[in-house]
């Protein structure tokens, strides 16, 4: 019994005791009005207490009713019910009326919950393992490829491989890095899609050119395996179409490389047609196929039919969900047929906008230009030009100054975006500008960005090349925005890059005028003017060397020597250059033999070779 209930009790029972003792005195002989008096008093006293304590007990009962109200508001906010379901709080039946229905309420509340919950573990789980599956998977596609190019680099190093040897071991570390690029563009191409920033252009280019070069790329995979393989055309194409070759291309290679790697006999063929006004490409082989139920989450990202897919024939389980993701950004779809133990087909069909006024053609093959001519023309041809390459790793200088000296070209380095600017200003006071700058865009003391915008602030106008690791959506245009006229991502591909150097050397702004010999015209001296450029490259890193190791002495030895013999081979301001040099040496003003060595250096580039060794 509660504490106010029991107090009411004896309030009551006093009250009943009074009215009996009164009766009492009333009925004995010897009654009195005064004791009737004391009496009636006593039993008012008791009356007014138990009338108090009714009223506390009352209001008591309200707050409760109110405390219980709220409480209620706040449980049923929190499970996010309907208020207008829930009975008021009013009396003791109603506490207990309101009470009863906010608990089955909430308990179905609380049981709809817990299913929903059960639900997202399993989802979760599943996910779990899902990507579980891929790290596993993505930890195999990266570190068998990158065992195979360490372990090939090491042999490399050894003195006693023949000439094959050493040419096999570097198609196997170059076709290793290739498959950890594509693994690589695989996960970008998924964390764009995931971030919503896929992108697709529209450009014209030539179909059958397309479809010769994915034939190009995927034939050779397959005769390897002993497959066959065929491109065809089903009736009739347009030559020339408007979309987005780039993505087009990673699609096929995707489809046709994953039917070459799960096809271990038989044929993988591509066939092209065109259905109402829609481009469709066919994928078929003869497979190992698959069952309906494997097909299920095929085109999710991570999953691939079943784990001992993976484990059979590797991969990451990205290439079908990017490939989706892309067929979806060009108005397009893929779809799959397929029967376990007797292959598939993948069949990508997208809408094609056809250019204005192109032919018609019937066959791949018979519309492509001679690409065997090309690429002789390619390798033959020589560039021209004054570089500056800004790079701060020592791998990619190696690398990117071998590329470019190679075809044709004289190159600076720098090691930052501050001794980049610097040069290129030396450069441009002494009359002889860069004629195009290859710029890193992630250097320490001041990056690509700062450099570039500080060049164009200084009157550069010539093209500078983006050079950048940062492959993620945006990043060509952040290049652009700070000055530069093209983007070129890490790991650059050879070519590519003299492509690109040489298609802004061709420009009108892109300057050829060198420092040339008074001795041009003598052939005579032309073999000693010729050695004397050659070891010029030489000269100027050991003057850098001696710069930073602080060898005072050597440096100015080194300048004193090439001030006496520029002149006698013809290069009267590489003298005039080195002469400023040994007189900044002897000032030991640091800041005055940096800007002396970086003239020196902008003319030491431009230095031409004379006679049949010109270019």
């Amino acid at each position: 019994m509660l504490p106010a209930q029991t107090k009411l009790l004896e309030q009551l029972s006093q009250l009943r005791s009074e009215i009996d003792a009164l009766v009492g005195a009333v009925e004995r002989p010897r009654w009195e009005a005064d004791d009737a008096r004391v009496g009636l008093r006593r039993i008012a006293v008791c009356a007014e207490r138990l009338t108090m304590e009714l009223k506390l007990v009352r209001e008591s009962s309200e707050r409760d009713a109110v405390r219980i109200d709220e409480i209620l508001d706040v449980l049923f906010a929190m499970a996010r019910l309907d208020f207008s379901g829930r009975a008021v709080v009013t009396d003791d039946r109603g506490r207990l009326d309101a009470l009863a229905a906010a608990c089955n309420m909430l308990s179905e509340e609380l049981q709809a919950s817990l299913r929903q919950n059960d639900e997202r573990n399993r989802e979760l789980q599943t996910a779990l393992k899902a990507k579980s599956q891929f790290l596993a998977n993505m930890s195999h596609e990266i570190r068998t490829p990158l065992g195979a190019m360490l372990g090939f680099a090491d042999l490399l190093l050894g003195a006693d491989l023949s000439e094959s040897e050493s040419l096999n071991g570097a198609q196997v570390i170059r076709r290793n890095g290739e498959h950890l690029l594509a693994v690589i563009n695989d996960i970008l191409d998924l964390s764009k899609i995931e971030a919503g920033q896929l992108r697709v252009e529209k450009v014209e280019f030539s179909l059958p050119a397309l479809l010769s070069e994915v034939d190009s790329l995927m034939r050779p995979r397959a005769t390897e395996k002993g497959l066959e393989f065929s491109t065809d055309i089903r009736g009739e194409l347009p030559e020339t179409l408007v979309a987005d070759p780039f993505r087009i291309r990673q699609i096929l290679l995707n489809l046709v490389g994953n039917a070459i790697k799960f096809t271990e006999k038989g044929s993988v063929k591509i066939e092209v047609g065109s259905t109402d006004g829609r481009l469709v490409f066919d994928v078929i082989d003869t497979g190992i196929g698959m069952t309906k139920a494997a097909t299920k989450n095929l085109f999710k990202p991570f999953q691939q039919a079943d784990a001992s897919m993976s484990r059979r024939f590797g991969g990451t389980g990205l290439g079908l969900a990017i490939c989706k993701s892309l067929a979806d950004a060009l108005n397009g779809t893929i779809t799959l047929e397929s029967e376990a133990g007797r292959g598939s087909r993948f069949l990508f069909e997208m809408m094609a906008e056809v250019s204005e006024g192109t032919e018609m053609v019937s066959s791949w093959g018979t519309a492509l230009p001679n690409l065997d001519s090309q690429r002789s023309a390619s390798r033959t041809k020589k560039l021209a030009g004054n570089i500056l390459l800004a790079e701060d790793g020592v791998d990619n200088q190696v690398l990117a100054t071998s590329i470019l000296r190679r075809a044709g070209l004289q190159v600076t380095v720098a090691e930052n975006g501050a001794i980049a600017v610097e040069r290129a200003k030396a450069a441009m006071e002494i009359g002889l500008p860069f004629d195009l700058i290859v710029m890193d865009m992630q250097m320490p003391e001041l990056d690509g960005y700062g450099a570039t915008a500080m060049l164009r602030e200084h009157g550069y106008r010539g093209p500078v090349i983006a050079l950048t690791a940062h492959a993620m959506t945006g990043e060509k245009e952040r290049c652009l925005a700070a000055g530069c006229d093209d983007y070129l991502s890490k790991p650059f591909d050879r070519r590519e890059l003299v492509r690109m150097v040489g298609s802004h050397l061709d420009t009108p702004h892109a300057r050829r005028t060198g420092l040339v010999s008074t001795f041009a015209d003598d052939p005579d001296m032309f073999e000693l003017v010729n050695e004397f450029v050659a070891s010029l490259p030489e000269r100027i890193e050991r003057m850098y060397a001696a710069c930073e190791r602080g060898d005072v002495e050597e440096l100015r030895r080194l300048a004193h020597h090439i001030k006496g013999a520029a002149g006698g081979y013809g290069f009267q301001p590489i003298t005039d250059a080195a002469s400023k040099l040994e007189e900044a040496v002897d000032t030991s003003d640091l800041a005055k033999v940096t800007r002396a060595l970086e003239r020196l250096t902008a003319l030491c580039n431009v230095a031409e070779p004379v006679g049949s060794h010109c270019i």
